[in-house]
């Protein structure tokens, strides 16, 4: 096994993470919201999908999301990183501690795990791609060299390209981290639309087929490069409840085949503008 495929999934060295939704950190009206899968590209962005922002919205108002993350500046409710470690020091550097106030640090007994929250912003949401792009905060803006990150890819790749992995968490929940093959089946002009809001998902996506798991939107598909022994994040997991085959009228199951991704070159304009190198890989 290449140290490349070690690296993408050992706890500390792997740039998959989740960011969760908090209110009232510090305070006794602490309440956990839910969270999706995200991964660090650099420079302190953030890549995940956007769906899980948009469930449960009612109106859209001036072609803006009206929903609880529009409201993060009025500080009701606020998206974080998740680190889990299993040891108390962050990335086995004590030093990094200290950025860490004491409601952004716990041991979760449960999980045998330091937690360490990093605040985030969201910064731009791409309904059309259900792409949602965050950004680690100022205030822990010198962390951002220590938090495992991989480089991006915006190559469209040939259908079978033998060079294909998915990224997710563990089999049995959302802590751990896993590597697999995946096969890019296809290519999709793709729409779909939310019943209740007028929000569509369109434009190009890879039909994928591997082990995918319910739960595990926002993270990254990768190409290995075998010449460099590196990863590099080329796509984002989107879509794979809705097109699976329906079983005795049942789409009831925790683990699927197919699924609808989003190539980064679909929104290699706005990687380009944030200072990303998107030709050079």
């Amino acid at each position: 096994m290449s140290n490349s495929f070690e690296e993408v999934i050992r706890e500390d060295s792997s740039p998959l993470f989740r960011i969760k939704e908090i209110r009232g950190l510090g305070t006794d009206k602490l309440t956990w919201g839910n969270d999706i899968f995200a991964f660090h590209i650099g420079k302190g962005y953030i890549l995940s999908v956007c769906h899980n922002l948009i469930e449960g919205v009612e109106v859209i108002e001036d072609g803006e999301l009206v929903s609880l993350y529009k409201r993060y500046n009025k500080n009701i409710s606020k998206p974080y990183l998740l680190i889990h470690q299993k040891k108390d020091a962050l990335f086995g550097n004590s030093h990094l501690n200290s950025y860490f106030a004491d409601d952004h640090k716990m041991y979760e007994n449960s999980f045998r795990r330091s937690l360490f929250l990093v605040d985030v912003e969201l910064i731009e949401i791409i309904t059309d791609y259900d792409i949602a792009i965050y950004k680690i905060a100022d205030n822990f803006k010198y962390l951002i060299p220590s938090i495992p990150s991989i480089k991006i890819d915006t190559n469209i790749y040939d259908i079978d390209d033998d060079n294909y992995y998915g990224l997710q968490s563990a089999p049995w929940n959302q802590l751990g981290h896993m590597i697999h093959k995946v096969s890019i089946e296809g290519y999709v002009d793709h729409f779909s639309k939310y019943d209740k809001i007028d929000v569509v998902r369109d434009g190009f996506r890879y039909l994928t087929k591997g082990y995918l798991k319910f739960g595990s939107s926002g993270s990254p598909y990768l190409y290995y490069d075998k010449d460099k022994d590196e990863f590099r994040a080329n796509a984002i997991q989107s879509e794979l409840f809705g097109i699976q085959m329906r079983i005795e009228k049942s789409l009831n199951n925790t683990q699927y085949v197919n699924a609808i991704a989003t190539p980064l070159f679909n929104i290699k304009k706005k990687l380009y503008e944030l200072g990303f190198n998107v030709e050079n890989v």
